[in-house]
């Protein structure tokens, strides 16, 4: 009868560790495939456009400042092109998230020539000019974090006094995994989980 008994405690506790085990392998998988989920949906670029240039203007958690400096007439710089100014850009953000891989278009009514520029790299295509953040060794501008302001701009040329028609602002929104409160609150599950089946495992043997 003893015998009879300490089998069924060992198969008791052999189906409480299957139990545990599956439970276990399950919460991984959820695990698993919030942190692959994250990872794809932080990809997934979103598009804003500015047409308030001269100012300030926000959408979502972005806000651009666009400040048009000085303007000069110079024939001897660019004959057919004499018209010069200085525009300075700023983006900020004020979400938690980050703002990553980010680039900007900016679009005139006429076709615009770059004189100079700073902090990225300008190229210009019909009447847009468009704008990568620096990403070298002295300056990583790719990412706006929260609450941080990053700054640009360039001396351009024009046939004729002309200002920004709009800018448009490409980039992805992402959080860390382990600033989220869901990824900790699954891994302390996955823990607990983790434990159970070691302990189970343990009391079987």
């Amino acid at each position: 009868m003893k015998g009879k008994g300490v089998g069924k405690k060992k198969d008791r506790r052999k189906q409480q560790f299957l139990i545990a085990l599956l439970l276990f392998a399950v919460m991984t998988g959820i695990l698993a495939g919030y942190v692959a989920y994250n990872e794809l949906s932080g990809g997934r670029n979103s598009v804003y456009t500015f047409t308030n240039v001269e100012g300030r203007e926000k959408h979502d958690s972005l806000t651009l400042s666009l400040e048009k400096g000085e303007t000069w007439t110079d024939y001897s710089a660019y004959p057919e092109q004499p018209y010069g100014a200085q525009y300075d850009f700023s983006i900020s953000s004020d979400s938690r998230r980050q703002f990553q891989g980010w680039m900007v278009e900016i679009v005139f009514s006429e076709p615009p020539v770059i004189d100079s520029s700073w902090n990225g790299e300008f190229k210009s295509g019909g009447n847009r000019i468009y704008y990568l953040p620096a990403n070298n060794a002295a300056m990583d501008l790719t990412t706006i974090f929260p609450g941080t302001i990053r700054t640009f701009g360039a001396i351009i040329y024009t046939k004729n006094h002309t200002d920004v028609e709009e800018v448009i602002v490409t980039g992805h929104w992402y959080t860390p995994i382990f600033q989220q409160r869901t990824f900790w609150i699954l891994a302390a599950v996955w823990f607990i989980l983790a434990f159970a089946a070691v302990q189970n495992l343990l009391l079987w043997r």
